[in-house]
């Protein structure tokens, strides 16, 4: 499979599945880790969801990150997003993810958990934010 690919801070590319090819500094949105975001429990049934459904949960993620470690973690897009829904309504999002640091400007990757209860007021926790280095 062919696509052109686009990446942050300039970078720009064409691959062929599974491989590909960057001209420019970025980071190449085409390539995907063995297993995707789901990879984190596979005993549990998780679908595909859109990227834009889950932006909010993956900025929560960011703030709630930056909250707890002072850190200045600047959202940017969301690259990969899958969701469980338990029996009860309740939703987890594995949600790859991509922020600026505020500090030292670079482009880091990183792998959020976050629930969400079905309720109006839409409670959500963050049960983990790790970065992924590839």
């Amino acid at each position: 499979m062919a696509g052109i690919l686009a990446g942050l801070d300039g970078g720009l590319g064409f691959g062929f599945s599974p491989f590909s090819l960057k001209i420019g500094g970025g980071i190449d949105l085409g390539s995907k880790r063995p297993g995707g975001c789901k990879s984190h429990d596979p005993s549990k049934k998780w679908v595909i969801c859109p990227n834009d459904q889950v932006v909010e949960a993956a900025k929560f993620a960011v703030a709630e990150f930056n909250k707890k470690y002072g850190n200045n973690l600047v959202f940017q897009v969301v690259l990969e997003a899958w969701v469980f829904t338990n029996p009860c309504g309740k939703k987890e999002y594995s949600i790859e993810l991509v922020v600026i640091d505020g500090c030292l400007n670079r482009v880091l990757k990183f792998h959020a958990v976050v629930t969400e209860t079905p309720c109006a007021a839409r409670k959500r926790t963050l049960v983990s934010f790790d970065q992924i280095v590839d």
